[in-house]
């Protein structure tokens, strides 16, 4: 079986930095997304740190209405996935994996080599769609992780391939 596999027409969804007006759509799908959403102030404390990056997907028709979006922290050598959701009533149609693709741009052989995330024990479709877009689950199993509930969380990684790093010697073989 595969997952997340219907596409959106590119055309009609982009993605565009996050600004305050996007807030209320942020929380509107967080609210019909998960149990123990984020509050408003969880968003602005993050949104007001310099490293932490917010995207939105939009239908460039109507870009002043938000169907997903994506929280990241940059780091030296790594991006850390911090929230990633898409509007329940437009998941499986290629948005998420346009955000994703998006993500993963970023990523070189040069500085920033893998991306990390953190998803709940319970979220089996995020970690599904995760694993058909290369993310595989570390060892590593956070305890607790999730003070609201105190469930567990998997650690997710997607890394740059040995064969896609390269260095000044080995372009002499």
């Amino acid at each position: 079986m595969r997952y997340f596999d219907s596409k959106i027409d590119n055309d009609d969804f982009s993605l565009r930095w996050s600004n305050r007006t996007d807030l209320f759509g942020m929380l509107n799908i967080e609210q019909k997304s998960f149990e123990n959403p984020w509050t408003e102030n969880t968003f602005l404390q993050c949104l007001r740190q310099t490293n932490f990056v917010a995207k939105v997907a939009y239908r460039v028709k109507k870009p002043e209405k938000v169907f997903g979006f994506m929280i990241y922290e940059l780091r030296k050598e790594k991006i850390n996935l911090i929230n990633f959701v898409v509007d329940p009533n437009f998941r499986r149609k290629g948005m998420g994996s346009m955000m994703i693709s998006q993500l993963l741009n970023k990523l070189s052989k040069d500085r920033k080599k893998e991306i990390n995330f953190n998803i709940r024990e319970t979220n089996l479709e995020g970690q599904l769609f995760l694993k058909a877009r290369g993310f595989n689950a570390t060892r590593d199993i956070s305890r607790g992780y999730y003070a609201d509930t105190g469930e567990d969380a998997y650690h997710m990684v997607y890394k740059i391939g040995d064969r896609d790093i390269s260095n000044r010697i080995s372009n002499y073989f």
